[in-house]
């Protein structure tokens, strides 16, 4: 995990460094979809792993089947039958990582709407409120200029 905060922190301030006229909302939401796509490469590597292991597993114990020569026709259907309920293991392991996977994606895309509609207010509140004091400082500079006129 170390490597990857340090390439997203490196990515970050070289956006930063690249960018310095960018707006500091969208400095963050940039930070926090690099650290999202992180955890979701860490998660995703992890399962991989995970899924890595098992097939290892799954293979040393169909060369240990194999290795004691079965003989009778029932031990062989026996060892059949566990060799396809560890693919159908495997199956569903790979099923169930991919659909961790999907979900991942659909949150993350959910998480990136709700900042990006997040920024849009807070851009639309700065508009509101810059609009206001250049009025209020209009409006002090008319009181001046009247008060110099009596």
């Amino acid at each position: 995990m170390n490597n990857n905060v340090v390439a997203i922190i490196l990515t970050f301030l070289s956006f930063f460094l690249i960018f310095l006229d960018v707006e500091a909302s969208k400095l963050v939401l940039f930070l926090i979809v690099c650290l999202l796509s992180s955890l979701i490469i860490m998660n995703s590597n992890k399962l991989k792993e995970k899924k890595r292991v098992f097939e290892k597993e799954a293979e040393e114990i169909r060369k240990k089947l194999e290795e004691k020569n079965v003989n009778s026709v029932e031990k062989e259907a026996t060892v059949e039958d566990k060799y396809k309920e560890k693919i159908r293991e495997l199956e569903c392991s790979k099923d169930s990582l991919e659909r961790m996977i999907r979900e991942t994606k659909r949150d993350l895309e959910r998480k990136t709407q709700q900042f990006e509609e997040k920024i849009e207010e807070l851009e639309q509140f700065s508009s509101i409120f810059v609009d206001r004091e250049n009025k209020m400082i209009e409006l002090k500079n008319r009181i001046k200029e009247l008060e110099n006129n009596k």
